[in-house]
């Protein structure tokens, strides 16, 4: 993991016969996957001292599992099946969790956001004219000719190589 604005603590309930119990977990660096979270729910419940009784029989196929509170998660990957591509990405990326949120809507592969992230800008126009004077192609003290260029033409030219998904752009590698 090498994002610091990580921090990704998920709650689960467990089912167990008449038993239930809660415990959080974090769904990149404790476990990966649904099967995962059922073997952590079955640990968690033969640690637990209501439980102790039943601990060395406790059948898996009697365990129920749901997420219960997926603080943090944007609604999209809010669900069971989803959460994991959004916690792997979130964690492997240095980036802030709206920028990851965007990129993961623009079907953007998960090791590439940081590279393909631009930045985020208010329209196309605005990312154009930012783009121009990043590589020195208009002197932003020079009235003319930049206020004689089309942005708009100029941005729908430029966004054939570039995506954009609420403000957040991306270079499509």
């Amino acid at each position: 993991m090498k994002n610091s604005n990580y921090d990704l603590q998920l709650t689960c309930t467990v089912t167990y016969k008449e038993h239930q119990i809660e415990f959080q977990f974090d769904p990149y660096n404790d476990c990966t996957s649904l099967d995962g979270l059922k073997e952590m729910a079955v640990l968690e419940l033969q640690n637990n001292d209501e439980i102790e009784a039943e601990a060395n029989g406790i059948d898996e196929n009697e365990v129920e599992i749901e997420i219960t509170d997926f603080e943090g998660v944007p609604d999209k990957w809010a669900k069971e099946i989803n959460v994991w591509e959004f916690a792997e990405a979130f964690a492997e990326s240095e980036q802030e969790m709206e920028v990851i949120e965007a990129a993961l809507n623009l079907d953007i592969n998960q090791s590439d956001i940081d590279e393909a992230f631009q930045g985020i800008y208010k329209d196309d126009k605005d990312f154009a004219y930012q783009m121009a004077q990043d590589l020195g192609a208009i002197d932003k003290y020079a009235k003319w000719p930049n206020n004689c260029i089309d942005w708009d033409k100029a941005a729908s030219e430029l966004m054939y190589d570039y995506s954009e998904y609420n403000g957040y752009y991306f270079r499509q590698l």
